[in-house]
């Protein structure tokens, strides 16, 4: 990107009618052409394929299946319309999240994070073969494809007649273009290519007259682009004409569902925040910057620390307590409008500092203050403390001694059980392993918003 487990059985819809291929079953004539046997693939995808066939759910690869290793862009995966509702609920256990989108026709994303590789991966499911900008040529081929899917290892795949009108019909009308990868695929499969199959008899009904599907299979074996390009724009131009009600209905629904996106986001993907705590030099800011440039929705940073930084060479500023929880206030208000426009909000320290003892003995209105300090903000969708050796904190940061820094982790650690949502994580390893983990821990709380 960016910043894209079980036994196998038969892979089969419970509902709108069976739709059944048995794994391991023999390619059938004419698919000789290598369709992802023994190709590679993420563990997190692999996972997703297997909780598909688990949930029973009619599943094939539209495309890239030669990719998945290293995927670079979206999974596109075709499923069954009556089994849609139900991808889901069979991935969420999985880590992966409904990512919402408007306007993109039966599209609808799911997201997960490898650790393991610090990659994100990005499923996106259809429901419905329709093409071009808005997915408004409308194919009505997805159940019979489906019904002629092929597996291949761990893979459940198109025909590779389908594939290849699939494939044509993405690069002419959904992109305008084809790319050099996806060039050298449509020649490969154009050698078994006989315009059989649903898509092929779409194809044929809004073709040009005078053109035959032959024609079209012979421009791509001899890579012919500029010509397809320009038939591709003569397919769009007359299908519309023959379907203007249809097309210019979905048209019409997708440009304004995109345009309300900005309302809808609120609504539906709002973002999380999250704290960061820990002593001096363990590594809050460091994470801060690194889940910034890393994770897979903006990011924006603020400082809620207690104490105003110092300018440089002065003294740090003081400030009343109205003063200073109205800081506060106004730095909690600009992150959360950030959070309602679905973004994720850290904030470099928070307010729960004022629950942590302080080596001095506190009067009555001391103690009052620090309470409404410690009090003064709701409470983070997530807490990370980060901890680490007294030792490790006084060469990273050289700034107290080594017994200091340890009274302050101990005092750090003792807020488990006291400030919700709180998880420990070990700041001993490398920032890119701790980067790692608290992503891994900042998704999972963004899929169980998600999911609600």
């Amino acid at each position: 990107m960016y910043r894209p487990e079980g036994a196998y059985g038969r892979n089969r819809s419970t509902g709108g009618g069976a739709i059944a291929v048995e794994r391991g079953s023999a390619p059938a004539d004419g698919e000789s052409v290598a369709q992802g046997a023994g190709a590679e693939i993420r563990p997190a995808l692999r996972a997703a394929f297997e909780g598909l066939d688990r949930a029973g759910i009619a599943w094939c690869l539209l495309r890239g299946e030669d990719r998945l290793a290293e995927p670079v862009d979206d999974v596109d995966v075709l499923v069954a319309p009556a089994d849609g509702t139900r991808v889901g609920p069979a991935l969420r256990p999985l880590g992966w999240a409904a990512w919402p989108a408007w306007g993109r026709g039966s599209h609808r994303f799911y997201i997960a994070y490898d650790a393991t590789e610090d990659r994100w991966l990005k499923l996106d499911v259809v429901t419905e073969l329709s093409f071009g900008p808005a997915q408004a040529l409308r194919t009505r081929a997805a159940e019979a494809c489906l019904e002629r899917r092929r597996p291949r290892g761990p893979l459940t795949l198109l025909s590779v007649e389908d594939a290849f009108w699939a494939l044509l019909l993405h690069c002419l009308l959904d992109r305008a273009t084809v790319r050099p990868g996806a060039a050298a695929r449509l020649r490969q499969l154009a050698e078994a290519a006989v315009g059989e199959g649903p898509l092929a008899r779409w194809i044929a009904a809004a073709l040009p007259p005078g053109i035959e599907l032959v024609t079209v299979v012979e421009h791509v074996r001899a890579a012919d682009w500029p010509t397809l390009r320009a038939l591709g724009r003569r397919i769009r131009a007359r299908w519309t004409r023959g379907h203007p009600l249809e097309v210019g209905r979905r048209t019409a629904a997708a440009l304004v569902l995109r345009r309300l996106t900005r309302l809808l986001v609120p609504l539906r993907r709002r973002g999380l925040t999250v704290a960061l705590l820990g002593p001096d030099g363990a590594g809050k800011s460091s994470l801060a910057a690194g889940l910034e440039a890393t994770f897979f929705v903006p990011v924006r940073r603020f400082y809620l620390g207690l104490y105003p930084t110092a300018a440089p060479g002065g003294p740090a500023p003081r400030r009343g307590l109205a003063r200073r929880i109205l800081r506060l206030w106004r730095a909690y208000l600009a992150a959360s409008y950030q959070r309602a426009r679905g973004r994720l909000v850290v904030y470099d320290r928070y307010t729960y500092d004022a629950l942590l003892p302080v080596p001095r003995p506190l009067g009555r209105l001391a103690r009052l203050r620090r309470w409404l300090l410690a009090h003064a903000l709701p409470a983070p969708d997530a807490t990370i403390l980060l901890d680490a050796p007294a030792e490790m904190l006084h060469r990273r940061s050289g700034e107290q001694d080594v017994a200091r820094l340890e009274r302050q982790r101990r005092a750090y650690l003792g807020l488990r059980g006291v400030v919700p949502r709180l998880e420990v994580v070990d700041a001993s390893r490398s920032g890119d392993e701790v980067r790692r983990t608290v992503t891994t821990v900042v998704w999972r709380r963004f899929a169980a918003r998600l999911a609600r």
